[in-house]
């Protein structure tokens, strides 16, 4: 009751600036929470962009894997008696998918990205090292064709989970389903 005869008592413009203030600083309240959300949106989706850039590179350096690894297992099969020179044309296609992909990584534009998966992706390049050994065993008839096989197959295996991990922060619930199915359908 008190309050009431306050604001009865007060003019015109100090009724209005008790009415209007307080409607004014919730306006700008909601303004700033949806601003603050459309930044994360933005945020993530740039982010999110450039982990799909990498994905791609990677997808591209484990479809020449798979290539190489079926390649290779013929080779074994016929102990290097045909394939050899398919087997040097694969090897030489998956060598530059992967100057692609480490281009990409050195290209600065990724920075951000490698600060939060630094760890994932050294994981993965140290993957992409064993070929180099891969390809001697194979080339001196050390290891079986089912040996390669896995072996390959480790490799993309662990590229394609790094993609996930790559993928899978993202805010946008819709595409971090879709990504994993897309990566199991490759598997």
């Amino acid at each position: 009751v008190l309050m009431i005869k306050r604001l009865t008592n007060l003019p015109i413009r100090q009724k209005f600036a008790v009415i209007i203030i307080p409607l004014i600083v919730i306006i700008l309240a909601f303004d700033y929470l949806q601003v603050r959300y459309h930044y994360l949106d933005y945020s993530d989706s740039v982010r999110l962009n450039k982990a799909i850039t990498v994905g791609v590179e990677i997808n591209h350096v484990v479809h020449e894997i798979q290539k190489e690894r079926s390649i290779s297992s013929g080779f074994l099969a016929n102990e290097g008696e045909s394939f050899g020179v398919k087997l040097e044309k694969q090897r030489s296609k998956t060598d530059s998918t992967l100057d692609q992909y480490y281009n990409e990584l050195k290209s600065g534009e990724l920075d951000e990205l490698l600060a939060l998966h630094r760890t994932d992706l050294d994981e993965l390049n140290a993957y992409f090292d064993k070929l180099t050994t891969l390809r001697k065993g194979i080339d001196q008839h050390r290891i079986t064709s089912e040996e390669s096989i896995s072996r390959f197959s480790e490799i993309n295996d662990q590229a394609l989970n790094t993609v996930i991990k790559l993928i899978d922060e993202t805010r946008d619930k819709e595409i971090a389903q879709q990504i994993p199915a897309i990566i199991y359908f490759k598997k």
